[in-house]
């Protein structure tokens, strides 16, 4: 049942990740 939550962390570590090498 953990799935779906890891998934939508995993979504936001992306963007975060994708943000920071944008700067």
């Amino acid at each position: 049942m953990l799935y779906p939550f890891t998934a939508i962390v995993g979504q936001d570590e992306m963007k975060l990740a994708l943000l920071l090498n944008a700067i």
